[in-house]
């Protein structure tokens, strides 16, 4: 099975190929080219002295429900209505349950990035999954891991709370790898760990593709029917391992997702809360920087995406980050003492933030 990985170099963002303890880095950052062959190798370096990043920069990463028995069952036994019969539905039906989780990436991480859990639920899972990425026409034509973080009470409480149970700051992990299989039908077996702070074992379970009801090519042509999904987007499949209910995701947790041939994702619970923090993507021609210092900069009437400041959190390409630089020399303004530097694309952002208001001729501000 070939294996694909991004990582950071000295050069910026590069592709690479996955072969035993080494990284065979290609001279660009596309993932969808490398799958298809395109590249030169530039480099090679041991793994194990590179930092993963989330295997392909997603426009959009799908989910589909309830794909699983157990999964099934899981959400009958958690709503707290009487529409639990959706979930019995939806799982015999035709037709699958399907919703977006994110899009450009906006809330997900990569290998080792921190996962999040929201402020107003007390039930929170990982949930890992198989994933598709999708080529043109949305055929699959690589596989990942994927962590499709969720609030089990939310979504209990009334099932059309659904995305508010699913899409928040942290809510999505992706990697370490993408693997393009010898053979799509062969089952994935999907291992999952949880750790507490101190490294206990919290639970572990295993389960396989093999008990999934419908199979992935199958959900990949149910996403792709009248909706336009652009290349490179990813389709996590659904769940079929469910941690007991008197458990729930706590800061310090650290989750391992294991399938064979892909890897290990790894990914810990931020001890933080998701607020102030974050930095602002202004449309423009991109530049790489890699030795810029990011600071945590908001919004405040400029056309703009915001982004959350988290140890992963991948910038779309051909787009500027609004920074606070310590050294930057280009485009400089001041922020309390500090210079701004309007260059980027941002590579994986320290956790700092800017103490003083921007000038309003910026159209931004800077948040504590």
């Amino acid at each position: 099975m070939r294996r694909f990985v991004r990582v950071e170099t000295d050069r910026g963002v590069r592709v690479g190929r996955w072969v035993g303890d080494d990284v065979e880095l290609l001279d660009h950052d596309d993932p969808l080219a490398a799958l298809r062959g395109v590249g030169e190798i530039v480099d090679r370096q041991p793994l194990s002295a590179l930092r993963l990043l989330a295997p392909i920069r997603a426009p959009e990463i799908w989910c589909a429900g309830v794909t699983y028995e157990r999964s099934r069952d899981a959400r009958v036994e958690e709503a707290q209505t009487e529409a639990r019969d959706v979930y019995a539905l939806v799982y015999d039906a035709d037709r699958p349950e399907l919703f977006m989780k994110d899009a450009h990436m906006l809330r997900t991480v990569g290998p080792g990035g921190p996962i999040r859990v929201r402020s107003d639920s007390s039930w929170m899972v990982p949930e890992p999954e198989l994933a598709l990425v999708l080529g043109e026409g949305g055929e699959p034509v690589a596989v990942t891991i994927g962590n499709d973080v969720s609030s089990r009470d939310i979504e209990g409480t009334n099932p059309l709370y659904l995305p508010q149970a699913k899409i928040f700051a942290g809510a999505c992990a992706l990697g370490p790898a993408l693997a393009v299989p010898d053979d799509w039908d062969a089952p994935f077996p999907i291992r999952l760990r949880i750790l507490d702070s101190d490294g206990s074992e919290l639970f572990a379970g295993e389960t396989s593709t093999e008990r999934m009801k419908r199979s992935p090519r199958e959900l990949a042509g149910w996403l792709v029917r009248d909706n336009p999904v652009p290349p490179g987007s990813v389709l996590l499949t659904g769940t079929g391992l469910v941690p007991p209910d008197d458990y729930t995701l706590r800061p310090g947790h650290t989750v391992e997702i294991e399938i064979e041939g892909i890897g290990v994702l790894s990914n810990t619970v931020a001890s933080d809360r998701y607020g102030a923090r974050m930095t602002e993507i202004v449309d423009a021609p991109a530049r790489r920087r890699p030795e810029l210092r990011r600071r945590c900069v908001g919004t405040r009437g400029l056309r703009s995406d915001v982004y959350q400041d988290q140890s992963d959190a991948p910038v779309p390409d051909g787009r500027r980050v609004l920074l606070v630089d310590r050294g930057g020399r280009r485009r400089r303004r001041r922020c309390g003492g500090r210079r701004v530097s309007r260059v980027g694309p941002a590579l994986p952002m320290s956790r700092a933030t800017c103490s003083r208001a921007l000038p309003r001729s910026t159209a931004a501000a800077a948040f504590r």
